[in-house]
């Protein structure tokens, strides 16, 4: 499964490193994106795997950006499972992009009637 999600990078965590059992090097950083111009605000924990995309991405702290994921279980030694989720592709927003035409619309308020009880014709 793959879900795009827009918002603020709002945390950087610490780049991680080590060598595989096949004895390659590995880099892999984790962030935080939180979504903007919304009432109640989802964040989530996403995971940049290798070091060429790491350096391709070049994610900052503060940066608005829409992150592409890939979504998988994985099942941990204590037989509990977890779910991972890898950034496979970020887009940036151009500097005269508005960032408001990337974000979902909310339904324009309906009018209300304003006729009184007599003009209304109904029963009650």
């Amino acid at each position: 499964m793959n879900i795009k999600f827009t918002g603020k990078i709002v945390d950087v965590l610490p780049l991680q490193s080590g060598t595989s059992a096949r004895g390659n090097e590995w880099q892999c950083q984790q962030f935080v994106i939180e979504e903007i111009n919304q009432q109640y605000t989802s964040k989530c924990v996403f995971q940049v795997f290798g070091a060429d995309k790491l350096m391709d991405f070049d994610i900052k702290n503060g940066e608005v950006l829409t992150v592409h994921l890939g979504i998988n279980a994985n099942k941990g030694k204590s037989g509990a499972w977890f779910n991972k989720l890898d950034c496979w592709k970020v887009e940036r927003f151009g500097n005269n992009e508005d960032i408001s035409s990337h974000e979902p619309q909310q339904a324009e308020p309906q009018q209300t009637d304003n006729r009184t009880k007599e003009e209304s014709n109904l029963p009650f």
